[in-house]
């Protein structure tokens, strides 16, 4: 099959499948050593990952299921939600934790300055969230989370739980290398170079994604409607924790936007609705040095059709500035090779 693999780093924002085939193998990225140790990100002590067991399902009023929360190093919720048998959604929102007791964390969430309601952990001894051992109490209170569908409106849910059992995630022992990694980034730069049917050097100095598209178009890349669509958003921020998720969070562009599937051809305006959303999947070191991570997907995860399995993040940091890299080969109407850097703050 066709490898719809356009722009793989650049579509970090919305994480997806690729269909390739079997034979085709991925082009490595090296990332570059580092010693540099960044500061632990000041929510990393409250940190914590909880499954909700299907035994004991936390269902809204509408009939979504709460699969798992999990709270960053870096002060981001992240809700996994069960919208039917084989899929699930996320939601990603600020968070602030406060101690009540030894044993008890209470975990307040906010979609900018909405509050979205709060969540109690309760453990059976004191500990720190992350060492938690055996089974945890949830106190579940969210209200009018919206949803995102897929043909761009939204489904308003809530939750509501006292005293539902939860399991914790497991993290490995902390290291610097994952204290440097397990943050949320933000970007300040993002380079794309192709080189092939499609030549050209595209930087863009934000997260915004649609001037990389426009002007891949008019160096006649071809990007489907369905492609371009997925660069109709701006990166919020990425965000990596200990249990090995990776989260995409970003803002989708707002009004009319001229689309053009070939350099010289007819354009066409369709309309972005400035929804937010999330697209998360796990990560892993892809070798001992540390230097580089792949991903890994459930089926459910896949959104659009830029990133896979063989996806091989490489990982740069040199004091203030980091960077996540990715190269690959693009096959279709157009065969050329991407490289696209992401400069990074957090």
């Amino acid at each position: 099959m066709k490898k719809y693999f356009i722009f793989a780093a650049v579509a970090l924002v919305a994480l997806c499948n690729v269909s390739c085939s079997s034979d085709e193998e991925p082009i490595p990225v090296t990332g570059g050593t580092s010693s540099v140790e960044l500061p632990q990100p000041e929510a990393a002590a409250t940190a914590a990952a909880f499954e909700i067991p299907d035994a004991t399902p936390v269902t809204s009023t509408t009939g979504q299921t709460l699969e798992a929360v999990n709270f960053t190093e870096s002060g981001k919720a992240v809700l996994t939600i069960g919208t039917s048998a084989t899929d699930a959604k996320y939601v990603t929102f600020d968070s602030q934790a406060k101690k009540l007791a030894e044993n008890k964390i209470q975990y307040d969430l906010k979609d900018g300055t909405k509050n979205v309601g709060y969540i109690i952990a309760t453990y059976a001894a004191a500990s720190a969230p992350r060492r938690a051992a055996g089974a945890v109490t949830l106190d579940i209170h969210l209200n009018d989370i919206e949803l995102p569908n897929e043909n761009g409106t939204t489904t308003t849910v809530s939750f509501s739980a006292t005293n539902s059992t939860a399991a914790p995630i497991p993290t490995p022992t902390t290291t610097t290398a994952l204290d440097n990694i397990c943050r949320t980034w933000y970007i300040e730069l993002i380079d794309v170079t192709l080189s092939g049917d499609v030549d050209c050097t595209i930087t863009q100095g934000d997260g915004n994604l649609l001037p990389i598209a426009q002007k891949a178009q008019d160096n006649d890349a071809q990007l489907k409607l369905s492609e371009f669509k997925e660069f109709c958003r701006s990166i919020k921020g990425i965000t990596l924790d200990k249990t090995g998720l990776f989260s995409i969070e970003y803002q989708n562009y707002k009004g009319q936007v001229e689309y053009k599937e070939k350099k010289d051809g007819k354009a066409e305006y369709i309309t972005c609705d400035g929804k937010k959303a999330s697209e998360v999947c796990s990560w892993y070191w892809a070798d001992n040095q540390k230097n580089s991570f792949k991903l890994k997907f459930r089926k459910s995860d896949f959104g659009n059709k830029f990133l896979n399995e063989d996806s091989k993040i490489g990982v740069d940091i040199y004091g203030q500035l980091t960077y996540f890299s990715i190269s690959t080969k693009i096959t279709g109407n157009k065969n050329y090779t991407a490289r696209v850097v992401f400069q990074l703050h957090y």
